[in-house]
């Protein structure tokens, strides 16, 4: 055999020849590169965090014995009621009922108190007689507690709940706007209340609705009850802050949107921007523009500047439940079907309705302003969950609301 046919016979075999991949990657393992210090505190804090991931369980309604949570939200309600007595009138039977609400909230506050130690007990005990934990079993407990304490922390968190502008535009309000909602819910609603019912009431039902505010139930009946219009109206008026849209018609015509957005209009040298005017123009429209700059009696064209404003409309529409057409029908409290961007005093935007486009293009627009375009140039749809935020550019089961911009260009003389 020659040497040109050994040649092609080593290239045939190197063609069928397999590859095995030796070498996968395997990750490290957390022992490998977790410091010792790291592994000896996270070992003696897993007691803890067994405690601490246990009482977050029960808060949330997570555990699986949801008998025993109900049998302790019971002892707290007894228990408070023994540091928070009941208000009722004198009567000769208020000795007795004294002496039983004491022997209550004694019977309550103890039973919590057995049972927590009989808990710490049992755990000691148990951790003692079996293997200890691996340091991935810890990483996993600690990571149930992160993610159980992120949950209590984003539904505490107030201050950024106030600070988001209920307008449909998914802006922060301003530090004077937030500090009269604080002002209105804090000091004068709850004033309002506390006419009406006891402070050891007040105090009572507030304790006892965060404690049941992750059961099943709770959480369905506010679902049920957010489902009613008037009752999201509600809501969004109790909060809704002064805005200078207010005082402007409901529905902005072409006069107003103009006024609204004069800031961001542009100026350029006519001499640049003419040839741009017309170029595509023909027929009637060339003549047209032609014939506005010679009414002005602008000859001289070197030292003349063109003012341009770009107008941006919001065409905005809802799918309702169990439709699967979208409606131009949405919410009283949030941004309508044709809509502009328009900017308070404060610096912050908000969602202002608008005459649709159709009836904006056959307006007459005030003196020494024209169309620059014939027709009003669409982008595609956005898609948004219910309230308004962005999801994609594609229709889904979790897009509820959707949006596009038409924009027009003006020139003023």
């Amino acid at each position: 055999m020659d040497t040109n046919s050994k040649a092609k016979v080593q290239s045939e075999n190197k063609k069928v020849k397999a590859k095995f991949i030796h070498n996968h990657g395997q990750k490290p393992s957390l022992i490998q590169i977790t410091p010792p210090m790291i592994s000896s505190t996270l070992f003696h804090a897993y007691p803890l965090l067994l405690l601490f991931d246990n009482a977050l369980a029960n808060i949330m309604w997570l555990s699986d014995d949801k008998c025993l949570t109900f049998i302790y939200l019971t002892s707290i309600w007894l228990t408070i009621s023994f540091f928070i007595p009941i208000e009722i009138e004198v009567s000769y039977v208020q000795p007795f009922t004294e002496i039983f609400r004491l022997w209550l909230g004694i019977i309550s506050g103890a039973f919590l108190f057995l049972s927590f130690m009989y808990y710490v007990v049992s755990l000691i005990t148990s951790l003692r007689d079996t293997e200890p934990p691996t340091l991935d079993e810890i990483v996993v407990l600690l990571e149930s507690v992160l993610g159980k304490l992120e949950v209590l922390r984003n539904e505490l968190n107030i201050w950024k709940k106030l600070k988001f502008s209920f307008n449909g535009v998914n802006e922060k309000c301003s530090n004077k706007r937030l500090f009269c909602r604080l002002f209105l819910l804090g000091t004068i609603f709850q004033i309002i209340i506390m006419r009406y019912i006891s402070p050891g009431a007040y105090t009572r039902f507030f304790i006892i609705a965060g404690l049941v505010y992750h059961t099943t139930s709770f959480q369905a009946t506010l679902r049920l009850l957010w489902r009613f219009t008037p009752v999201r109206n509600f809501y969004y008026l109790g909060i809704k802050s002064f805005k200078i849209s207010n005082l402007l018609p409901n529905h902005l015509n072409m006069k107003h949107i103009i006024i609204l957005s004069q800031e961001g209009a542009i100026t350029v040298p006519l001499v640049e921007v003419l040839p741009r005017l017309l170029q595509g123009k023909e027929g009637e429209d060339h003549i047209h523009i032609l014939q506005l700059l010679l009414n002005e009696k602008k000859d001289n064209f070197d030292n003349q500047d063109l003012k341009i404003l770009e107008i941006e409309i919001h065409e905005n529409q809802r799918r309702w439940y169990q439709s699967k057409n979208w409606s131009t029908n949405l919410l009283p409290y949030e941004r309508q079907n044709y809509s502009i961007e328009v900017k308070n005093t404060e610096g912050t935007l908000t969602m202002k309705s608008c005459l649709p486009t159709h009836k904006l293009g056959e307006e007459e627009l005030p003196d020494n302003w024209h169309w620059i375009n014939d027709v009003w140039d669409g982008t595609d749809w956005v898609y948004s969950d219910s309230a308004w935020r962005e999801i994609g550019q594609y229709s889904s089961s979790e897009s509820f609301t959707r949006s596009r911009k038409w924009k027009r260009r003006l020139f003023h003389l």
